[in-house]
Formats: structure tokens, sequence, C-alpha cells
């Protein structure tokens, strides 16, 4: 049984879809006795929570699952209109997050790139790449890293347009709500010889550069999910950087903004396993010592497709997680 007590104010919020559940009888009461926060009707946006998947019209290039890429919105930043996302934007919080429900905490999710323009690696290496053959094709006399360095101006400035004028739009018209990104801050170590999530020196500065967009967050949301293929002392460290870093910047910030990480019940390399009891432990343990507001508890719709698979969680719930 584990038994971690709480700091003051530290609250644990449900940001699992298990209304789906209801359809097979299986609720989830007990989350009340375990003092975690959670909607009504355990919904999954509501008075307490709520997160919006890629919402409005981001310039994107969306991968599919046959491997190609759907381009939206003239698929990077500095080609994007601004107008028709805010409008899309707009539209659908006024769809699924009508102003009678709006309250608790709101969470942006987009992650079709990343506003710090090295960061686009793995299968946002589009975004680079898209951005460096715009400049060639103007200035093909230029050297590569006069283009590069183009590239990386026009995207950075664009991406930051995006982000800020979504996120103040959303604190306009949802006075209510205490919003943030999800996912951020966020570190990519700048050494091979370090773990890609080491909050190194050129991590700390590109997130300082980020100011703009945490200066405007009522919270700072940064995902802590772990992999199985990670050792016990590395799965600790990544919780720590992670932490580290976001309460390194809410210091930084005059309004001092809440640090809520985001946490999955599975792996992120195997999403079939829950998160063994000395894992979970463990990284509550950082989460509680390093001094975070408290912690949202993720899991997605794909995992309650079924009865047994909405028993086997909430079995998680009453053995693992709820004590």
């Amino acid at each position: 049984v584990i038994t971690i007590w709480p700091k003051k104010g530290f609250s644990i919020y449900w940001n699992i879809p298990t209304h789906f559940c209801h359809n097979f009888g299986v609720y989830f009461k007990e989350l009340k006795q375990f003092n975690i926060k959670y909607n009504s009707m355990n919904n999954f946006r509501g008075e307490t929570i709520s997160l919006f998947y890629d919402p409005g019209n981001f310039p994107s290039m969306v991968l599919l699952k046959n491997g190609t890429y759907e381009i939206r919105n003239e698929g990077v930043p500095q080609k994007g209109n601004l107008t028709i996302h805010l409008e899309q934007f707009t539209k659908e919080l006024d769809e699924i997050y009508p102003k009678k429900i709006a309250g608790g905490i709101g969470v942006i999710h987009f992650h079709n790139w990343r506003p710090i323009f090295r960061r686009n690696v793995d299968n946002l290496k589009i975004n680079k790449d898209i951005s460096i053959d715009l400049v060639r094709k103007e200035h093909p006399k230029w050297d590569k890293s006069m283009i590069e360095k183009e590239a990386s101006n026009r995207f950075e400035t664009s991406a930051k347009i995006f982000m800020e004028k979504t996120l103040k739009l959303a604190k306009e018209i949802r006075k209510k709500t205490e919003w943030g990104y999800h996912g951020y801050p966020h570190c990519l170590s700048g050494s091979t010889d370090k773990p890609s999530f080491d909050c190194d020196a050129l991590s700390m500065s590109e997130n300082d550069k980020m100011s703009w967009l945490f200066n405007n967050q009522n919270v700072l949301l940064p995902s802590i999910y772990l992999k199985n293929v990670l050792k016990p002392d590395e799965k600790i460290h990544l919780v720590q950087e992670r932490l580290k870093e976001a309460i390194r910047i809410s210091k930084n910030l005059k309004h001092l903004p809440k640090v809520l990480p985001y946490w999955w019940y599975t792996y992120q390399d195997k999403e079939s396993i829950f998160l063994t009891e000395a894992d979970v432990k463990n990284t509550f343990k950082e989460i509680l010592t390093n001094g975070a507001d408290g912690i949202i508890i993720w899991g997605v719709s794909y995992e309650l497709t079924d009865r047994k698979r909405c028993e086997k969680l909430k079995e998680y719930l009453m053995k693992i997680l709820g004590p």
C-alpha cells in the first residue's frame, strides 16, 4: 500500500475519460474518497479539468497512420492563416466547452510542432525541412548556415504568434479557467552523451526564450510519461529533471504559475502495461518532494473500449493509485 502524504494545497486531478466505462456498468465513484478531483459525471471536460486535443486550426503537417503527412492551414506557422485558426478555436470552445461548465484547469494539447526550431525532431523534423526549403527557394545563393538561421527565425517568430494568441484568446473567452499548454516546459538535451530528457544549459536557455508563453500561462504542465525500457534510476531522473525545470521557470515568473505535471498510468513504449507499484511510488514521491502543486493523472479513450479494460483500471485505482 502506498502512503505518501501530500503537502498542503497539493491536488490530484483525474483527466481520464472514464465516462466511457459507464456504458459497461463500471463507475469510478471512489475517486471522491481518495480526494482525487474530477468532473461531474466523470466527463472529460467540465468544471474541474478540461483537455483540448489539437484545437482550432493550427498550421500543421499532420502525420497519418500510413506514414504520410496531411497539410493543414498551409502546413507550417510562417505560412498559416491566424484568423482561420482563432475563429475555429472559438467555435470549438463554444461547442464543447460552453461558459456554463467552464472552470478549473484548461489544457491546450498541441504537439504537431514545437516553437523552438531545434526541438522539431523525429516525426516533427518535417517542419524544419519545409521551413529550410522555403528559404532556399527564395535565396538559392545563400549558404547552408544563412538559410537555416533565417528558416529558424521565421518559424519561431510565427510559432510564437500562433501559440501566444491562442492562449490569450482562451483566457479572454473563458476567464474562470486556468490555462496552460500540455507538455511545457519541455526539455531536449543538446548533447549526444546525455539522455534526451535532460534539462541541460541549452534546454534551459531555450525555455527562458519562451518566457512569452510561460508569462501568459496560469499553470505549467510538463509531461512525465515513463518508458518501461528505462532503468529505475533513469525514470526517477526523468521526473526530477522535468519537475526541476518547471519549478525553476515558475519561480522566475512574477505570478508564480502552478506546476501540475501530467502523469500517464501506462508506459509510453508499452501502453498495455500499467506502471508497477514501485514506479508509481517513486514518481509520486518525486512529484511531492520536488515542490509541484499537484499531479494530473491522464489516460486515453482507446484504453477504455470494453468492460474488461474498465474493470482493470478500476482495480488499479482501488489497489495502487487510490491508497
